[in-house]
């Protein structure tokens, strides 16, 4: 029995399962499964010895996290059940049904994947804390000296949040005063540096870990609310960028640390710094610091970011506000605009908008050369060729965009987990790739008919042609196969290579008339 598995005759619905089943009758065999009574007769039930053979299977399965799913169900217990029955029952009974979702994966591709394609079909199950976290920010957010303060849209009020003063001090620093004012909730971040040199302005930043806990304890972005997603749609600001014909892209500079946190939320937000990186790592070496304005790394601080912003344009009021409102994802702005005059127009009247919030919008470029030209050295974005718009390539002059594909790491092993993972790296919002992208999906679709596992090998062979004249080698021909479903050997699979190379030069070399030319199959 072990390994063999075969397709169910019958499948019996959960409404009806009780009325079959019997639990109070069951019996545990010394082979691990289960004999089950039921009113059709006995059964046999469990995955007995044959979960060591499949644990393998299993465990690629969880440990993959890239296509898991659940689902919630109710349903009516029969008045036979037992009590037992009942006290089981209970704890898999949930109030509503719920539509099957992935869960979340530990790649980052691989979520991205979910999140673009579920965009439109999901329910968002945090709609009642996201309108309790937006009046809470519409009741808190202040404007102060030109800036807006905020608070942190915590979870609740009663719960400890450890410091971290232990884990960064490697036990170097038995007690730590610093001398600051004790309001709020106590909690120093850890950091590192990225470096990016590919970067026009930022080459090096500093990065704040808000998810860092020890066991037991809660991580700062752990006790705080993720907040509404405020942003306007990004495909929908795709499309209207297609359509205009004169364009302005700019960005706000640093635009998170534009916004000032409340006074009483800012003790949460510590952390340390060498006086001297040269230095030992001592009590007069170090200093206690804390942010007066909001971090990006914070849960809750993208919300911060575009409720903010959206309050402001709002209260603004202007024409220009509200289309900068539609077209305006995180701190990245796409405007229309008829010509030179109103580019420029617009151009200043947006310098004043975000003035008035103490915040300076620069980088800007457009596909109209004399606004390039005319515009401040300080405010213009550098010089590029193409430049990236929300995940796609916009080349100015000629205004023209393109999507780039990633390609397949040639030191990877084509596997079922392989080529999911290559799938859900190409970033498509707009869908341009769909004609290449259909047919991996049917391929994998395949692989999950052939009960294919995540890493098993995946065999096939191929052929390409090449024609030599001089120096320039041009591909002119290439057929590939996917090797038989029963077992092949590799020496087999290398002589069938050579013969559809050799079936496919022939080929070309009679089509090309090319029979005196010298062949060589490598």
């Amino acid at each position: 029995m072990a390994g063999h598995w075969q397709k169910p005759d019958i499948i019996i619905g959960v409404d009806y399962f009780f009325k079959f089943i019997q639990f109070n009758k069951t019996h545990a065999m010394n082979s691990g499964f289960s004999l089950v009574n039921s009113i059709v007769g006995a059964m046999v039930a469990g995955s007995g010895y044959i979960s060591k053979f499949r644990e393998r299977d299993y465990k690629e399965l969880f440990n993959s996290s890239d296509l898991i799913a659940y689902a919630g169900w109710s349903n009516k217990q029969s008045s036979n059940n037992t009590s037992n029955t009942n006290t089981e029952n209970s704890n898999i009974q949930s109030e509503n049904n719920e539509i099957v979702k992935p869960t979340k994966t530990t790649n980052p591709d691989i979520d991205r994947f979910w999140k673009l394609e579920i965009i439109g079909v999901q329910e968002d199950p945090n709609l009642h804390d996201d309108e309790h976290v937006l009046e809470r920010l519409r009741e808190s957010i202040k404007k102060v000296n030109d800036r807006y303060q905020v608070a942190w849209p915590w979870k609740e009020t009663n719960f400890k949040l450890n410091d971290n003063l232990e884990q960064l001090q490697f036990n170097i620093i038995e007690k730590v005063s610093p001398e600051m004012d004790q309001v709020g909730i106590i909690h120093y971040l850890p950091h590192h540096e990225v470096v990016t040199p590919s970067k026009a302005t930022t080459k090096i930043r500093i990065v704040y870990d808000a998810s860092s806990h020890t066991r037991g304890m809660k991580s700062l972005n752990d006790v705080i609310h993720r907040g509404p997603i405020t942003l306007p749609d990004l495909v929908g600001i795709l499309l209207r960028f297609r359509m205009m014909k004169n364009v302005i892209v700019a960005d706000i500079e640093k635009a998170y640390l534009q916004l000032e946190l409340l006074p009483t939320e800012r003790n949460c937000t510590r952390f340390l710094w060498l006086k001297d990186i040269r230095g030992q790592v001592t009590e007069d070496n170090v200093e206690h610091y804390r942010f007066q304005r909001v971090l990006f790394g914070v849960i809750s601080s993208p919300f911060h970011l575009s409720a903010t912003l959206n309050y402001h344009l709002k209260n603004h009021g202007s024409k220009l506000a509200r289309e900068i409102s539609k077209n305006l994802y995180v701190d990245n702005i796409k405007l229309s605009t008829k010509d030179t005059y109103e580019a420029l127009a617009n151009y200043k009247e947006m310098k004043t908008i975000f003035g008035d919030a103490s915040m300076n919008i620069r980088e800007f470029l457009s596909n109209d050369k004399e606004f390039n030209a005319t515009i401040p050295k300080q405010d213009r974005a550098e010089e590029i060729q193409i430049k990236k718009i929300l995940g796609i390539y916009w080349n100015p002059n000629p205004n023209v965009i393109q999507i780039n594909a990633k390609p397949w790491k040639d030191d990877r092993e084509p596997t079922k987990r392989t080529i999911f993972q290559f799938l859900a790296s190409q970033y498509d919002s707009l869908g341009f790739l769909t004609p290449c992208i259909l047919p991996i999906k049917l391929f994998l679709q395949s692989l999950w008919k052939k009960q294919i596992r995540w890493d098993q090998a995946l065999k096939a062979y191929a052929d390409a042609v090449y024609a030599k004249q001089e120096k320039k080698v041009s591909l002119i021909f290439a057929k590939s196969r996917i090797a038989p479903t029963k077992g092949t050997t590799v020496p087999r699979l290398e002589l069938l290579a050579v013969l559809i190379g050799v079936r496919a030069t022939q080929f070309v070399t009679r089509q090309m008339e090319l029979e005196h030319s010298e062949v060589i199959v490598r």
